[in-house]
């Protein structure tokens, strides 16, 4: 039996935030598959967030928009 349940890292989430244009985040956001992260994941994107913002040439209000879309996903 194949799950729709995947265990996803840090490294992943910000990939999918940069580029801009993101595979990774077309799965994630897009999938009927169920992720799970570390709580601490909240922290690391907290944490970088302005070179996230920087290098994805996300607006701020895009950074947040996906990541409150991500905790609701």
């Amino acid at each position: 039996m194949i799950s729709n349940s995947v265990v996803v890292e840090t490294n992943l989430i910000f990939s999918a935030l940069v580029p801009k244009a993101s595979k990774i985040r077309n799965i994630l956001f897009e999938s009927n598959m169920t992720f799970y992260a570390p709580n601490f994941l909240i922290t690391e994107i907290y944490t970088h967030k302005d070179k996230l913002i920087k290098n994805s040439k996300l607006t701020e209000s895009e950074f947040y928009f996906l990541h409150s879309r991500s905790l609701t996903v």
